[in-house]
C-alpha cells in the first residue's frame, strides 16, 4: 500500500491525505476510520491515535534513522521534544550493550583463530 502511495510523489508530497488532501490530523482520521473498532479489534481499548505518532518516532530511531530527520518527520520545534516523545531511548543502554557483545565477540573469534 505504501509503495503505492509513494510511487510518483515529490520528496515533499504527503502520502497520506486528509479528506481534502491536506495533513492527517486527529479530527479527520478519527471522522475516516472506525477507531474504536481498530481498538477492539488489536483488544488495545486504551490505544490512542497519539499513540501511533509515538510509535513511528520509535521504530524510526530503533531503525537509525537521525533524530533531527524524525524531528523535522512528526514536525517537532526541537531534537528534545522528539527524544522526550519517543520510547526509543529507553533501553538504548541495551541496545548499545548488545551490540558492544557482538563487536567484542568477533574480535574475540578473531583473535582465537
Amino acid at each position: 500500500i505504501i509503495a503505492r502511495r509513494i510511487d510518483g510523489r515529490g520528496r515533499n508530497e504527503l502520502v497520506f491525505t486528509g479528506p481534502n488532501g491536506g495533513r492527517l490530523n486527529t479530527s479527520n482520521v478519527r471522522r475516516t476510520v472506525d477507531w474504536e473498532g481498530v481498538k477492539t479489534l488489536l483488544d488495545r481499548p486504551d490505544l490512542r491515535i497519539h499513540d501511533l505518532r509515538q510509535t513511528l518516532a520509535t521504530l524510526l530511531l530503533d531503525a537509525g534513522a537521525a533524530v533531527n530527520d524524525v524531528k523535522e518527520i512528526l514536525g517537532h520545534s526541537s531534537v528534545q521534544v522528539t527524544e522526550l516523545y519517543t520510547r526509543a531511548r529507553e533501553d538504548s543502554a541495551l541496545r548499545a550493550n548488545s551490540a558492544l557483545d557482538r563487536l567484542m565477540g568477533e574480535r574475540l573469534d578473531e583473535d582465537v583463530h
